[in-house]
């Protein structure tokens, strides 16, 4: 009986897989469809859209959750596939990036609760490369190019990103409360004038293997996000790298930071802890701290923390908090030997009683701790 139940189920899976269709879209007429939408509209749940080089452009008014939107692509009630040619070989977006604000245009709308894999292809030259209020989200080998907001993944089951390169005019990523997860895997993010990641109000982050260059700051947690950041790489920067604010908790292992004018900073009620991160060089012009607390916490260990062109190592600013605050930064290495030097270079109760702030240095290492180095530009090949 039990071999006979089995063996029905499998038929079910069989049958369930193979009503799956797929789609070709190609602007030469080759294809099933010339342009992306109508495949989409004539897609039943659970089939890929295969769409061919070229640039596709072509927008039309999409309302969903209450506003209208000019879109190019708008998938509702339907779990769906899109597989490009290839980054640069398939082109969703404009000629011409657009003035900034709403509404629209947006490369790549979701505005039901499906589940949506995006792989293998260019979102240029929009307002929002992909707004994505659905289930779940999945985009591999993706180049988000010029857009004013790169991706806003609001997915109540969560979104993973992997391989993908992150080139925008204001933010990368934005990431608020609906969200319930995010895993950012090996992607790249470069050249923003903003924020690369913004994530307000969500837990079960993971960003793992990533390369962050330019702008303005490469992660901010707030509202209570909480997350681990690991094996990353930060360089080539503006202000500050690492933002973690408003009761929010990050973990950070074997980080590597360079340049900017702090490396970390941490808001009030929030946490900073890990282990095996390198804090290295800031700007010799504009670097003020290498990390920076506004009533945070940092709990750091086995890392080099440099004061390179800083005026302080350690810098917390005052706030007449009532409730003492302990910052352990036991076994670390500062660059030099001498505790004397470590304790000048970090501004805490013993410089201000009223900061409320005691840090705790020994043991501490004399010499440099070896650490896993992650590497430069290791992602950027794939897009050339």
């Amino acid at each position: 009986m039990k071999a006979i139940v089995t063996t029905f189920l499998l038929l079910i899976l069989c049958l369930s897989q193979s009503t799956a269709s797929v789609f070709r879209v190609e602007l030469d007429g080759t294809g099933d469809f010339t342009n992306i939408q109508p495949a989409v509209d004539a897609s039943a749940s659970g089939d890929t859209v295969m769409i061919g080089p070229g640039r596709w452009d072509t927008l039309f008014e999409y309302q969903a959750q209450g506003w209208l939107d000019s879109v190019i692509v708008a998938v509702d009630d339907k779990d769906l596939t899109l597989i490009g040619s290839g980054p640069g070989e398939t082109i969703i977006g404009l000629t011409e990036l657009p003035p900034t604000g709403n509404p629209g245009p947006i490369g790549i709308m979701v505005g039901s609760d499906i589940n949506l894999i995006v792989k293998d292809l260019t979102i240029e030259n929009m307002r929002a490369g992909l707004y994505f209020w659905g289930a779940e989200l999945q985009v591999k080998n993706v180049h988000l190019k010029r857009n004013w907001m790169g991706v806003l993944p609001w997915a109540i089951h969560g979104s993973t990103f992997q391989n993908c390169l992150f080139e925008n005019e204001d933010y990368g990523m934005f990431v608020g409360s609906r969200a319930t997860g995010l895993i950012v895997r090996d992607c790249v993010f470069s050249e923003l004038t903003s924020l690369h990641i913004s994530i307000q109000a969500v837990e079960n982050v993971l960003i793992e293997g990533c390369e962050f260059t330019g702008g303005s700051g490469s992660v901010q947690f707030d509202f209570g996000s909480r997350g681990v950041i690991k094996d990353c790489i930060d360089y080539d920067w503006h202000r500050t790298q690492f933002l973690c604010l408003s009761g929010s908790e990050m973990s950070l292992f074997n980080n590597r930071h360079f340049s900017g004018e702090a490396h970390l900073q941490s808001g009030p009620g929030s946490l900073i802890a890990g282990s095996n991160n390198q804090f290295l060089e800031l700007d010799e012009d504009d670097g003020i701290y290498t990390l920076y607390t506004i009533g945070g916490i940092l709990d750091l260990h086995e890392s080099h923390i440099f004061k390179s062109h800083a005026e302080y190592t350690v810098f917390n600013m005052t706030l007449n908090l009532p409730d003492i605050r302990y910052q352990h930064m036991e076994n670390n290495y500062w660059g030099t030997a001498e505790l004397d030097s470590i304790e000048a270079w970090i501004w805490n109760e013993d410089d201000d009683p009223d900061l409320n702030v005691k840090t705790y240095l020994e043991p501490f290492y004399d010499h440099p701790i070896p650490n896993k180095k992650s590497s430069m530009g290791k992602m950027k090949s794939l897009f050339r």
